[in-house]
């Protein structure tokens, strides 16, 4: 008997696993307004736990759902989030805020606003302020509505990640900027699928729970209670140094971004950053022959072809056959392609240089079995000159050839030569540059107490570099307001009249920024005596936006370069007035740095010479209050919150 009546069953099967695609497993299930309704918060408690803080989450919750479909597949992302608002200033907590592009699709979304009186108001996707930046990205916002200190945000959302951009690298943050009471993530994926998760630390890896409770679907999750809030502390570590993160990556066929090796990871890198010499015609030849002479240093060498580079090369995306007379002719290329160029640029003038990628302390742990994209992302030249290592950066115009970013010191690199993997580096730690600042003052203080002020300051290295970049981009308005953040002093009523920058553009040469202002409601005057408030003038570090003086503090310590500051201070005020108590005189080192101070007066002058040194170095938190006695504004070697004179000139 042939069994024709089946052939219409079995096609309608055909039909239907193709027009229906992949099954999802988990959806975003939005909260019901009535469901909230009434719920109230122990606002106080909450306000006298959590003091000092934006708001606390309540419950985060992630998920992130890989769907196959055939040789490729979706994910989802499904995010809720309950918070509690204490500050209604801070805009970063007060607004809801989700970037797309055409990778990515905002499927659904819910707003439940709550009130501390158990007031609820909902809103959708439609109530959203949709805009579109330059980058093509649509960025929908919200601002909640009423906001008052105990509002309650219960707040959700879906994405879609395109088939062909899916993710398969995906990280889970496990601590935020605030408290978190509840913190929740799983990732789902088809049990075919492999997976690998990223260490954390030498010997950490978050510890996942599996979920096999779906068939076909493999799931991890991670829960954790009473999250604390990063710790936002001067001189610390990259955040994911110290902070518990899940990174996860899809391995095997399906993985756009995990590679089996890393000489599979070099050999993607040297064709394109090695192997770009052009047979028709040597340009880079012409350009050495103009750039470099046979009398040359080495050090001379590679400062004359990496200053080439970062002047005449712009950033910029060329087409992926672009060779290195390429780059020359229209002098435009890639970071990459600029870095490969620099390294055959000292190849051809005899100096043994290696291409590498840089692995980020941005990106926490450098985990070397997670081979995967994006682990290694910082292109540099490194080369040893006279027993002395440099790491070069010749897409970056201006950067100092003796400065090796924070980022990178003491990370690992992969070096890539002609036959692809040439095995790790470790970046040296610390700074070849001299990190120095060097600041003069004259002070004026009239009969009337208004002091007036000629400042100085003579920038060198890093500092120097940094004060240069953030002035390039600046604008005249910011210029002058950065010039007002520069000023010394805390306290009293500042009038800045003038301020003058010398050698802006020469990188090569100390930075000297000069400013003028006055300061009145600082010094009181009475028939016997004359107070003078130094309001931060006596002080290790000039940076009146450095907040150290703490004794709570949480991270631990890292001072990436050996840092030094020198002060020359100068005080004219009436021969009628008459130091009192002239400060003792400080010699003071300890495992940070060391201090100096000395005092002399003569008639209507008082000169003040101070310095604070400050090593590179890595302690633990418990060692702060020490590392305070070197750049605490309140140092005890350092505290002379006042001068006082006596004023036999009174009424005279």
């Amino acid at each position: 008997m042939k069994l024709y009546f089946l052939l219409p069953l079995l096609l309608g099967a055909m039909l239907a696993s193709c027009v229906m695609g992949p099954r999802r497993h988990y959806v975003l299930e939005t909260v019901p307004p009535q469901s909230l309704a009434g719920i109230t918060y122990d606002v106080e408690a909450y306000q006298q736990k959590y003091d000092g803080h934006d708001g606390v989450f309540i419950l985060s919750d992630d998920l992130l759902e890989h769907v196959s479909g055939g040789q490729t597949w979706n994910a989802y992302r499904i995010s809720s989030l309950r918070f509690m608002i204490l500050n209604p200033d801070a805009e970063w907590l007060t607004t809801f805020s989700v970037r797309t592009n055409s990778n990515r699709e905002l499927l659904n979304a819910y707003i439940n606003v709550i009130s501390p009186d158990g007031t609820v108001k909902s809103f959708t996707k439609k109530d959203m302020k949709v805009e579109k930046d330059s980058e093509g990205s649509t960025i929908y916002r919200f601002a909640y509505p009423d906001v008052q200190v105990g509002t309650v945000v219960d707040e959700g959302y879906e994405i879609k990640y395109r088939v062909g951009a899916s993710v398969s690298r995906y990280e889970f943050p496990l601590q935020f900027d605030v408290p978190c009471e509840k913190v929740k993530v799983k990732y789902a994926y088809p049990d075919f699928f492999r997976i690998k998760a990223k260490k954390v630390g030498p010997d950490k890896r978050i510890e996942l729970s599996p979920d096999n409770s779906i068939i076909g679907v493999k799931a991890y999750s991670y829960e954790a209670e009473d999250v604390p809030a990063f710790a936002d502390e001067p001189y610390s570590p990259y955040q994911k140094e110290m902070s518990d993160y899940l990174d996860i990556a899809v391995t095997g066929a399906y993985s756009t971004t995990f590679l089996p090796s890393w000489d599979d990871f070099a050999d993607g890198f040297k064709s394109y950053a090695l192997e770009r010499e052009s047979f028709w015609r040597d340009r880079v030849k012409n350009i050495l022959e103009e750039i470099v002479t046979d009398d040359m240093s080495d050090f001379e060498k590679v400062d004359a072809i990496n200053s080439w580079l970062q002047q005449n090369i712009e950033i910029e995306d060329v087409p992926s056959d672009f060779s290195f007379n390429d780059v020359i002719k229209e002098k435009k290329g890639e970071p990459i392609l600029i870095t490969g160029l620099g390294r055959l640029m000292l190849e051809k003038v005899g100096i043994d240089a290696d291409f590498v990628l840089i692995h980020s302390a941005e990106d926490g742990y450098f985990d070397q079995d997670f081979v995967t994209y994006g682990t290694l992302t910082t292109p540099a030249i490194h080369t040893k000159i006279d027993g002395k290592e440099y790491v070069l950066f010749p897409y970056i115009k201006n950067f100092p050839i003796d400065h090796i970013p924070e980022y990178i010191q003491g990370q690992r690199a992969i070096r890539i030569n002609g036959d692809g993997f040439n095995g790790f580096i470790t970046i040296p730690n610390g700074s070849l540059a001299r990190n120095t600042v060097t600041e003069s003052y004259n002070l004026t203080i009239d009969e009337d107490g208004l002091i007036s002020v000629s400042e100085e300051k003579e920038l060198r290295g890093t500092t120097a570099y940094a004060v240069r970049r953030l002035l390039d981009r600046a604008s005249e308005e910011e210029v002058e307001e950065a010039m007002k953040e520069l000023l010394t002093y805390e306290e009293g009523d500042v009038s800045l009249k003038s301020y003058d920058i010398e050698d802006r553009e020469d990188y090569r040469k100390p930075l000297v920024i000069k400013l003028r202002y006055e300061i009145d409601n600082l010094v009181t005057i009475t028939p016997e005596e004359v107070i003078m408030q130094t309001a931060g003038l006596l002080s290790p570090s000039s940076n009146r936006k450095t907040k150290v003086d703490s004794d709570k503090r949480v991270n631990p310590i890292r001072v990436y370069n050996d840092e030094r500051v020198v002060k020359k201070i100068t005080i004219n005020h009436p021969t009628s007035w008459q130091l009192s108590v002239v400060p003792e005189n400080v010699s003071y080192e300890n495992r940070f740095g060391e201090i100096e101070a000395e005092y002399k007066t003569s008639s209507g002058h008082v000169d003040i010479a101070l310095s604070r040194t400050l090593y590179s170095i890595s302690e633990p938190a418990e060692q702060f209050t020490e590392m305070l006695n070197i750049v605490g504004r309140r140092s005890r070697y350092l505290e002379v919150p006042t001068l006082i004179f006596a004023n036999s000139g009174f009424g005279e």
